[in-house]
Parts: C-alpha cells; structure tokens; sequence
C-alpha cells in the first residue's frame, strides 16, 4: 500500500502510517545500521516482531528496487 493510500485510509495518526514510516527510515539505513536497529527491535519488542519488520522491509527494499530498474 502506498504512503497516500495509507494516510487516505488510515490517517497520519495510525498504526499502519508509523510502520509504514519505520519502513521507509529502515531500507535507508546503512547495513551496520540496520543490523543493530533490528537487534534493538528483538530485545525491546521480540523475536517476532522483528521477523515481521524485517520481512516488510524486505519486500519494499525489493519493490524498489524492481521499480528504479
């Protein structure tokens, strides 16, 4: 789902909007980076929790990544 889809649907007060944006500043993030962000992820908000994100960022790292080629 795209930002505006999220924002018309949701609103910029939502869940869907915050993870959305946690998204976005993850695929941007140096891999240094993103390893420790998603290790911070596990220890704060589980094992699960961070499968899940980085599963998302993945997909959207890859839709990019399709879109720019």
């Amino acid at each position: 789902m795209s930002k505006s889809e999220i924002l018309e649907k949701y609103g910029a007060e939502s869940e869907e909007y915050r993870n959305y944006c946690e998204v976005q500043m993850i695929i941007k993030m140096k891999k240094s980076q993103r390893d420790e962000y998603f290790e911070g992820i596990r220890n704060k908000r589980g094992e699960e929790v961070m499968k899940r994100l980085y599963a998302e960022c993945y997909q959207e790292f890859i839709k990019t990544r399709l879109k720019n080629n």
